[in-house]
């Protein structure tokens, strides 16, 4: 991630890793952070344990990114529009700036969590149920992007299609 967003790299490579460095770091934080979920969890307790360890580190990391803004409001740099509009994409979950990673690989560890007990609960061989998530996850996200382009993002006004595209990323 930090080669692909900084100036290290440039032209064809630059190009060719584009294609895959932010999906691979997803997958990599998956498996890094993947959690059994045992039987006497309830989806409560799962969701306030993803939301302390992801959505706490957002909250803190807006708020500093926030009073920032306002250090620049003060000395002229900013506007109070451009602070309004940080301060809304961060209570929305848009997150401000690369904060919108953090929303999103919530909404994937919750849903990824869930997805693989279910896949395990039916399918026994572990080889299979890799394959058979990965073509769920492909057809989910191909059927969620279309329906974003073609339906929800020109019919919405541009905050809900926003938001919208908080799950679209996630899937």
């Amino acid at each position: 991630i930090v080669i692909g967003h900084g100036n290290f790299v440039s032209g064809v490579p630059a190009v060719w890793l584009s294609t895959f460095h932010l999906p691979a770091f997803f997958l990599l934080s998956g498996w890094i952070a993947a959690e059994k979920i045992s039987k006497q969890q309830s989806i409560g307790e799962v969701v306030r344990h993803k939301a302390t360890s992801v959505l706490v580190p957002y909250v803190w990391f807006s708020a500093g990114s926030l009073v920032l803004d306002l250090i620049q409001v003060a000395r002229g740099s900013f506007t109070w529009d451009i602070f309004l509009g940080h301060l809304a994409e961060t209570v929305s979950l848009q997150g401000y700036s690369v904060m919108w990673f953090l929303p999103v690989f919530f909404l994937t560890q919750i849903a990824v969590d869930f997805q693989s007990q279910f896949v395990k609960k039916q399918i026994r061989n572990e080889a299979a149920g890799h394959g058979v998530s990965a073509a769920l996850w492909t057809a989910l996200a191909l059927i969620v992007y279309v329906l974003y382009q073609k339906v929800f993002a020109p019919a919405l006004p541009a905050f809900w299609a926003s938001e919208i595209r908080i799950v679209v990323k996630a899937v």
